[in-house]
């Protein structure tokens, strides 16, 4: 992993310290806008699209299971026994037979887009990778048109 992306997977981190808990348990609105904000720069996030998404932060799970997801990324909380056979099975074949397509904000500050560079070994299927400059963390709402535009005739080419 580059230094750069260490640098942007801060936030990973930060949810493994008892202030990220914290940060994810009682200020989840506004730690989730900044991360929105900061992930997406130049893009105003609509307030509508926000508000929808952030009913979702208020389920009474949403705090332990975010804080999970990031934990045991690390190997900082235990993985789920009922998904080993499938972690063994992508260990044991890596490579993706099927069609795929990766579509990367060139802007995106949480995932670097050297991060889908080069990986066309690890693709038997048809691939494609296109990088929308101008973009952050959130092509499908972000350049909707431009990921339409490249996920139609994917998907058409693929059936």
């Amino acid at each position: 992993m580059s230094y750069q992306q260490m640098q942007n997977y801060w936030y990973h981190w930060l949810m493994a310290l008892d202030r990220g808990a914290e940060l994810i348990r009682n200020d989840r609105q506004k730690f989730m806008r900044y991360i929105w904000s900061i992930w997406n720069p130049g893009w105003q996030i609509p307030e509508d699209e926000f508000a929808a998404t952030a009913l979702a932060f208020e389920n009474p799970d949403w705090a332990d299971i975010t804080l999970h997801s990031y934990r045991v990324r690390w190997g900082l909380a235990p993985r789920s026994p009922t998904f080993e056979y499938l972690e063994k099975r992508v260990v044991a074949a890596p490579i993706i037979h099927v069609p795929s397509l990766v579509i990367h904000g060139g802007d995106d500050p949480c995932n670097d887009p050297e991060t889908s560079a080069g990986k066309d070994h690890l693709f038997r299927g048809y691939f494609r990778r296109h990088v929308l400059s101008g973009t952050g963390h959130f092509p499908q709402r972000q350049s909707a048109d431009a990921v339409t535009e490249l996920a139609v005739p994917f998907l058409l080419q693929s059936r």
